[in-house]
């Protein structure tokens, strides 16, 4: 590495780390705005604060880095225009776009992390965040018992304290409603004329000491049978203890599974898997239709049982072939274990033999495997031959007769086959609508008039085309309804995806904008770079939220809208560090303003030449 490139590196870091904690702060801000009612008066710890505020940063980070890199390119280019170190690089040879290398290569690693970042670290941060919060907003209050006011905050209980003393804890006139068991008609109250509350030394249970009270309870029928009469208890009390479990107050942490399917909760390859299910189910949910409408009419019925059939048999083939595939596969890993069982039973044997101790006597031989016996083959016994019993012969009179039967019996049948074939025949062409056309097709109004009024009364033609077209419009209403939330999620489903990507090269894209600003401009500092980095940021901030409606309204695609804002800036960066290259202003007024009075003086010498030739 060059000593220029280490210096512009140095230079370039300390700005962007600044930045970039000075955007997630600002960015921060604005997340503490919106659920600071959340979080406030929940009894929530500052441990648990401080963690939802760290996934809510870590969340921001793909968003604080773009701006990191637009305002620090402009800082330093701006410096080095400022101090004339630019003029005098380009003075000794090194162009713009050399002197831009080690940013390009250090935003370039900042793109890299970023997609890590949106594709890894969001998805876990958001999940962890999104149950944390919930955990927040579904908890109780804190337990707060004010002066005059009937508090509901412990469940089945309504307490109400006329006053209450400097020291919090001595109070007056208390009145406590049960209503725990009130679903039974079992009615309870509680009156005092002064009392203590404190909480026990564990937090987990909040006690009023009672005194000098009573304690009202209306029950159940005093008798079966009878009406309106209850029993009522009143008893009275020198001190009564009433213990209350806090345990309602504490916070719940909710299982992250609940949460996880959510689209902002996935990765990318999840958010593909996501996007193929949706596609799937839209595809089912057309297929369906398609179906009702080519059993409700005719013409098409044909057409889809015959396709109906063909996807059968294809389906089957592509079964038979799995299934085939899977069988010889099964066989060739019964053949390899076979293989493998005999070479471990080899080399065990001769483990055994090595493992043997040898005399001094004995020569060393070669091992030999003893091939098994071959047994004799045993003789297959005959089979026995059953013996059928011989009947005696039938008399010529009684074959005959049965002869004559059994041809009688066939006519029978085939006369029955004959007119139940007949029958059928004549059934369907009772069912089929006969047409009169006796002038030309053109001559008829609809295709409702070619066919004679008694058949048109015989099968109700109006009622049945009505009923049918009914149906089909109500299906089709009903799996329109179905794919239109399909539809919209997997809009998200595709922004979502696809933001991780752009997200990440917008980096790239703000330094060409960056950095040729900052050239152009020739101001370091804060205040300059930071309205330059505010206006192209809220201008990719916005058409981003923009496409992302016209996605959502299916005005554009959402493959297409996700792009778009990229698309936008772009052009923007290259026109810019063109600009920069060749050493030009952003926009050269004086250039404007010149052929602005230019047209003006024609326009002028125009009007005195038809004046002079009037007064002519």
């Amino acid at each position: 590495m060059k000593t220029i490139d280490k210096y512009l590196i140095k230079q370039f870091i300390g700005p962007f780390i600044t930045t970039f904690f000075i955007a997630l702060f600002v960015l921060l801000m604005q997340f503490i705005w919106v659920y600071v009612d959340d979080m406030v008066g929940k009894g929530a710890g500052f441990g648990l604060v401080l963690e939802i505020i760290l996934y809510n940063s870590i969340s921001l980070i793909p968003w604080a880095l773009p701006i990191a890199i637009l305002i620090s390119s402009v800082m330093v280019m701006g410096n080095l225009g400022e101090r004339y170190e630019l003029a005098s690089l380009k003075s000794a040879g090194i162009s713009l776009i050399r002197v831009m290398l080690p940013m390009l290569y250090f935003a370039i690693g900042v793109t890299f992390f970023s997609f890590f970042s949106s594709n890894t670290l969001v998805p876990i941060a958001n999940l962890q965040f999104k149950s944390r919060l919930h955990d927040l907003r579904t908890q109780k209050p804190t337990l707060n018992l004010e002066e005059g006011v009937f508090n509901e905050d412990f469940k089945g209980f309504i307490i109400h304290i006329g006053k209450k003393d400097q020291d919090d804890r001595t109070i007056r006139d208390v009145i406590i409603y049960d209503h725990q068991d009130y679903n039974r008609g079992i009615f309870s109250m509680i009156t005092s004329e002064s009392g203590e509350m404190y909480m026990t030394a564990d937090n987990k249970y909040f006690v009023m000491n009672l005194k000098n009270g009573h304690h009202y309870q209306e029950g159940a029928k005093a008798k079966k049978g009878e009406e309106e009469k209850y029993t009522f208890t009143r008893t009275k009390f020198d001190e009564w203890k009433k213990v209350f479990d806090t345990g309602e107050f504490n916070i719940d942490m909710t299982d992250t599974d609940r949460f996880s399917k959510h689209y902002t909760m996935l990765s990318v390859r999840q958010l593909w898997n996501a996007i193929d299910s949706i596609d799937n189910r839209i595809g089912s949910y057309n297929s369906r239709l398609d179906d009702y409408v080519q059993k409700a009419f005719h013409p098409l019925k044909k057409k889809f049982l015959a396709e109906r059939k063909k996807k059968n048999a294809e389906k089957l083939k592509v079964q038979k072939q799995k299934a085939k595939e899977r069988i010889e596969r099964k066989k060739l890993e019964k053949v390899e274990e076979k293989k493998k069982a005999k070479e471990d039973t080899i080399s065990a044997k001769l483990n055994l033999e090595d493992a043997k101790p040898i005399n001094s006597q004995q020569k060393k031989s070669t091992p030999e495997i003893t091939k098994p016996k071959k047994t004799a083959p045993k003789l297959k016994q005959p089979n026995k031959k059953k013996i059928k019993k011989v009947s005696k012969p039938k008399s010529k009179k009684a074959r005959d007769k049965a002869s004559k039967k059994k041809k009688a019996d066939a006519v029978r049948k085939k006369e029955e086959k004959r007119k139940a074939k007949a029958l059928k025949k004549e059934n369907m062409l009772s069912s089929i609508l006969k047409q009169k056309i006796d002038q030309p097709l053109k001559e008829f109004e609809t295709f409702y008039n070619t066919f004679p009024e008694v058949e048109q009364r015989r099968f109700n033609l109006k009622e049945r085309a009505k009923t049918t077209a009914r149906g089909v419009l109500n299906q089709a209403e009903a799996i329109q309804r179905s794919i239109g939330p399909k539809n919209e999620s997997r809009v998200k489903h595709v922004f979502v995806l696809y933001s991780k990507f752009t997200f990440a090269l917008v980096c790239c894209v703000f330094l060409f904008i960056g950095a040729p600003m900052g050239a152009i401009v020739r101001k370091g500092g804060f205040g300059y770079p930071l309205l330059i980095a505010i206006l192209f940021f809220m201008m990719f901030i916005i058409l981003n939220i923009l496409f992302q409606k016209l996605a959502e309204s299916f005005v554009l695609p959402a493959e297409v809208a996700v792009w778009c804002p990229l698309l936008v800036l772009i052009p923007v960066s290259y026109i810019l560090t063109t600009r920069a290259l060749k050493d030009k202003k952003i926009l050269n007024f004086d250039r404007y303003t010149s052929k602005i009075i230019f047209a003006f003086k024609y326009l002028q010498s125009l009007v005195n030449k038809s004046s002079a030739k009037d007064l002519n």
